[in-house]
C-alpha cells in the first residue's frame, strides 16, 4: 500500500507540494516527530491517503458471503437461502458512477465528501474486515507525513502500467 500510495503522491507534484505545505503547519522543521492526532486531522493527509488505498487494491481476490438463513432481497432480486455473494472492494473502487474518472489519482474527490467514506473497502468492513486496521491507519498516518515532510522521490523511471496497476495476467500452459 505505501508503495504506491508513495507513488501516487511523487508523480503528481501539485498533490506533493499541497501536502508538504500541510504537513508543515504540524511539523515545522523536517526533524520533528509527527504527533498521530494532528495528523489524523489533517484533511488533505486523509484525502491523499484515501485515494492511494482506492487505488492499491490490497485485497484483490473476491470475498465470498454465505447467507443460509433467510433470502435476501436487492433492489427487485431475491437471492435464495444458502447462495454464496461474491464480491470484490475493485468493482466498487474503480466504480464510474461513485468515483468519476476511477483511473485518476485525485484526492481532492475526498475533501468536504465524506459520504465517499462507505466505499472505501481496502480493509474490508464489519465482522469480516481486517484486525489490524487500526494499526495500518496509524503506520500510514506517520510513514506519509514523516517521509513527505523530509524528501521529494524521482518516479520518472516507474511505469505505472508495470509497476503499479493490477493487471490480470493470463497463463498459457
Amino acid at each position: 500500500m505505501l508503495k504506491n500510495i508513495s507513488y501516487f503522491i511523487s508523480a503528481n507534484p501539485h498533490v506533493q507540494k499541497k501536502l508538504f505545505l500541510e504537513l508543515k503547519q504540524v511539523m515545522p522543521r523536517p526533524s520533528d516527530h509527527p504527533n498521530l492526532q494532528e495528523l489524523e486531522n489533517l484533511p488533505y493527509l486523509n484525502a491523499v491517503i484515501r485515494e492511494g488505498l482506492r487505488l492499491c487494491h490490497p485485497v484483490t481476490h473476491r470475498i465470498s458471503r454465505a447467507f443460509p438463513d433467510k433470502t435476501l432481497m436487492y433492489h427487485d432480486q431475491a437471492i435464495p437461502a444458502g447462495t454464496n455473494v461474491n464480491m470484490t472492494s475493485m468493482l466498487i473502487h474503480e466504480n464510474e458512477d461513485i468515483f468519476p474518472d476511477p483511473m485518476v489519482f485525485r484526492p481532492e474527490r475526498w475533501l468536504g465528501n465524506e459520504s465517499l467514506q462507505r466505499y472505501l473497502l481496502p480493509f474490508s468492513k464489519g465482522s469480516r474486515s481486517c484486525l489490524g486496521i487500526n494499526l495500518a491507519w496509524a503506520e500510514m498516518y506517520l510513514i506519509v507525513a514523516s517521509v513527505y515532510r523530509r524528501f521529494d522521490f524521482d518516479v520518472s523511471d516507474v511505469s505505472r502500467e508495470r509497476d503499479i496497476n493490477i493487471v490480470k495476467v493470463r497463463q498459457t500452459i
